[in-house]
C-alpha cells in the first residue's frame, strides 16, 4: 500500500510538461514544481477509486466533452492520480494525444492538465483490484473542495 512518507512518491508527467520526471517531492510541492506558473491551485475534489475485474474507462477529458461542451466541471484545471497498489493486471492509464501509457507503480503520481489536450482513459482490469486516489485541482478558489460536515464536528 501507499507509504505514509510523501517523500517516497514518484511523479510521472507527460513529456510535453516536463523536463526529467521528478522524484522525492513533498506533497505540498508537487503542483508548484510541475506547474511553476500557477500561483495557487486548490483541491476541487478527490476520491479513492476501487476498480474490480472488468472495469475500464474510455478516453475522456476531465473538464469538457469531446465536442467542447461543458461536462459540469469546466473549472478543473489539473488532474492527478496516485496509484495505491500495483498487484493487478490491466488498469493502465493511457493518453490518446500523447500516445503514452502509464505503467502503475505503488505511490506513483500522474498529474496533467484536465482538458482535451490530455484526453485519457484506463484499460480494462484483467485480474486483481486497482486502488487509486483520483483528484482534481482548480485555479478557482470558489470551487475549492469543502465539506460543511467538518465544521459541524468542531
Amino acid at each position: 500500500m501507499l507509504k505514509k512518507d510523501a517523500e517516497s512518491l514518484k511523479a510521472f508527467i507527460p513529456n510535453a510538461l516536463s523536463d526529467p520526471p521528478m522524484t522525492s517531492l513533498r506533497d505540498t510541492d508537487i503542483p508548484v514544481k510541475v506547474f511553476p506558473s500557477e500561483k495557487f491551485l486548490y483541491l476541487d475534489y478527490c476520491d479513492v477509486v476501487i476498480w474490480d475485474v472488468g472495469k475500464e474507462m474510455g478516453a475522456h477529458a476531465d473538464n469538457s466533452y469531446p465536442n467542447r461542451e461543458s461536462n459540469g466541471t469546466p473549472y478543473r484545471d489539473y488532474t492527478f492520480i496516485i496509484y495505491l497498489n500495483h498487484d493487478y493486471r490491466g488498469g493502465q492509464t493511457y493518453f490518446v494525444n500523447e500516445n503514452k501509457i502509464c505503467i502503475p507503480e505503488t505511490g506513483k503520481i500522474v498529474i496533467f492538465p484536465s482538458g482535451l489536450q490530455y484526453t485519457h482513459g484506463v484499460t480494462k482490469i484483467i485480474s486483481g483490484t486497482r486502488y487509486t486516489l483520483a483528484g482534481w485541482l482548480t485555479r478557482d478558489k470558489e470551487k475549492m473542495f469543502f465539506d460543511e460536515r467538518i465544521l459541524s464536528k468542531s
